[in-house]
């Protein structure tokens, strides 16, 4: 032991003078087998002021086998604060131990809330002062991931801490030996073969498993349209026991139409774990909320937190589409979104006034966009030059619409137009000729649309974010008619005027009284479904009808009060899923199906898995 300790104090002066890995990696050797030989408790692992008083008394001893059970004690327990204090002592002391337990520390941190970034700055000017290359490396790989260690927007901040921290670093690099501590190095590793075996080893296969990574990743780049390499890839972390590659294996799947609702539930289950979905999603869940296809990111949200650390990475090769930050600048935003691997991109969300002022006006390729104008900002005739391949729009403003530039937008698909005014001109229609969704959220001054959208051929929906009074909607005929939040008497009244329509689509607090109202004229219409809200639809097969729910605590009330309607003979219960990649919520509880047993009899039943999930799973929403 006395050898050991020797070897542990000379690599520990050694490397106060050259801060040399290598110093450092003996030092760690040394230490370790002393603890191995003789364990010592840790002291000060609760937050008791006797325990925090003993840390403290302990470290003022400075016997250098101490400091691994003083790192050790870097746990939940103890407040962050008094987290803060220690690492600042133990920075003092100049121990390369101290640089690679702190990196351990941010590995697994053991506060996470945004109180406890005191704590976090507190390691990382102590990485930054010991101008060690192993702080610099450390807090470089630190920056690119930490939003998979903390799940929330306080990992995205500390990975920003990470990245300016390792920024004042960069001009380290390894240090030159002198001969005498080359020759003295070499002796002295002699002694720890073993570990240096083990340590080698480890290194080796940590390389080989990246590059092995980079290669079959940027095969995958390569052809983000083709399953075959993100297969390669899955079996690859498969073979390692890296449940990521059965999560890319069960999604490229199920994309393929090859999946089933147990592949699906797995996949949730893989994806209950945020640190892990995280993980699975970096670089860009660094800036970004992510939703994965296909195994890898296909639609981000991004923050413009850590902004600058995504732009032009190879990942987004997988993106298609894509929402745009608020607080970017204008150079930032540009080299985003110009950068070659952002070909793909095809939809983009948030373009607001500020960010489109930013982008400036070259023409974008994109498929699908969603634009936010403010109050008094028109909607000019220029806007179909600066975006001529848009297939999809939705456009929100307070501002004056010229008519005509909507008109230019010949490709368009699906339009989803939310104004202030009254729209009273919809001539400007018939030249969208492709239009299969159309979204008014607006109210309509006079009955003219029903003529107008008779001249679209292909149009499939029809939605009104209000309630239209009948003689404005009279006759109109599509798959799918969507009407705002309206009273049972409105949803009458257009329910008698109806053309062909097989969906009806509200969005109503006053089911029980719509349903009471209407249903015998629905039943005589040509509707096959009426959709009451986002979790709670009837469903018809000849005359007769059976509601189904997603369960959901705030239509339980609204599910109790139909079983008291006429006409709706079954009732099936079904887990409400967030998305369709979330877990399910709970069931119903005994007191909640005591009362739909007392609501509906024998007319209801549980079902332990959602029978839509999976086709809901399937479908590729053009703008999120």
């Amino acid at each position: 032991m006395s050898n050991d300790l020797q070897l542990l104090t000379e690599a520990i002066e050694r490397y106060r003078k050259t801060t040399h890995p290598r110093w450092a990696q003996l030092a760690e050797w040394a230490s370790n087998r002393l603890e191995t030989a003789t364990p010592r408790h840790v002291i000060g692992s609760s937050g008791k002021a006797v325990d925090t008083r003993g840390w403290f008394e302990l470290e003022a001893k400075n016997d250098v086998l101490d400091v691994p059970r003083l790192l050790a004690a870097f746990v939940k327990g103890v407040k962050s604060a008094i987290g803060a204090e220690r690492v600042t002592l133990l920075g003092k002391r100049k121990d390369p131990r101290v640089v690679s337990g702190l990196l351990r520390v941010l590995e697994n941190p053991p506060w996470r809330a945004g109180t406890a970034l005191p704590f976090f700055k507190a390691c990382l000017e102590v990485l930054v002062a010991s101008k060690d290359v192993r702080a610099k490396m450390g807090l470089e790989s630190l920056s690119t991931r930490y939003k998979a260690i903390i799940d929330t927007s306080i990992g995205e901040v500390i990975a920003g801490h990470c990245a300016r921290a390792a920024q004042k670093l960069a001009d380290v690099e390894v240090p030159k030996l002198s001969s005498a501590d080359e020759a003295r190095l070499t002796e002295l590793e002699r002694l720890f073969e073993t570990e240096k075996r083990a340590t080698e080893q480890t290194a080796s296969e940590a390389k080989r498993a990246k590059q092995s990574d980079d290669e079959l990743l940027s095969a995958v780049y390569a052809s983000p349209d083709d399953d075959g390499p993100r297969l390669v890839f899955a079996d690859l972390l498969s073979e390692r026991a890296d449940e990521r590659g059965e999560f890319i294996s069960l999604q490229v799947h199920r994309a393929a139409g090859r999946g089933t609702l147990e592949m699906l539930l797995r996949e949730q289950q893989l994806l209950a774990d945020s640190k892990r979905r995280a993980k699975w999603e970096l670089p860009l869940s660094g800036a970004a909320t992510c939703i994965p296809r296909r195994g890898f990111p296909a639609d981000v949200s991004l923050s413009v937190t850590n902004l600058k650390r995504v732009v032009g990475l190879p990942a987004w090769a997988t993106v298609e589409s894509m929402g745009l930050p608020n607080g970017a600048s204008g150079k930032m935003l540009r080299a985003l979104v110009d950068h070659e691997v952002m070909r793909r991109i095809r939809s983009v969300t948030n373009l607001s006034t500020d960010n489109r002022a930013l982008l400036g006006d070259e023409p974008r390729p994109w498929k699908a966009v969603s634009f936010h104008y403010l109050h008094g900002e028109p909607f000019r005739t220029d806007v179909p030059e600066r975006f001529p391949a848009l297939e999809v729009m939705h456009l929100m403003t307070g501002g004056p619409i010229e008519l005509e530039a909507l008109a230019k937008f010949t490709g368009l698909v699906e339009l989803r137009l939310a104004v202030n005014e009254q729209l009273t001109e919809f001539d400007w229609l018939t030249g969208l000729q492709k239009l299969e969704r159309l979204d008014l959220q607006s109210q309509l001054r006079d009955g003219i649309l029903p003529s107008v959208l008779a001249r679209l051929p292909r149009l499939k929906r029809v939605g009104f974010g209000w309630a239209p009074t009948a003689e404005r909607i009279a006759g109109v005929s599509v798959d799918t008619l969507g009407l705002g939040n309206s009273s049972a008497v409105q949803v009458a009244a257009v329910s008698r005027v109806l053309g062909q329509v097989r969906e009806l689509e509200l969005r109503t607090s006053f089911a029980a009284a719509i349903v009471t109202a209407c249903l015998a004229t629905w039943t005589a219409s040509s509707l096959q479904r009426v959709r009451l809200s986002r979790s709670l639809f009837l469903e018809r097969t000849g005359d007769r009808w059976s509601a189904h729910a997603d369960f959901s605590r705030l239509e339980f009330d609204a599910v109790l009060a139909l079983g008291a309607v006429p006409g709706i003979d079954t009732l099936s219960f079904a887990p409400f899923h967030v998305s369709p990649l979330s877990v399910p919520l709970a069931p119903p509880d005994d007191e909640q199906l005591a009362k739909l047993k007392s609501a509906w009899g024998t007319r209801f039943e549980v079902l332990t898995a959602n029978p839509r999930v999976l086709a809901t799973s399937l479908e590729r929403s053009r703008l999120r």
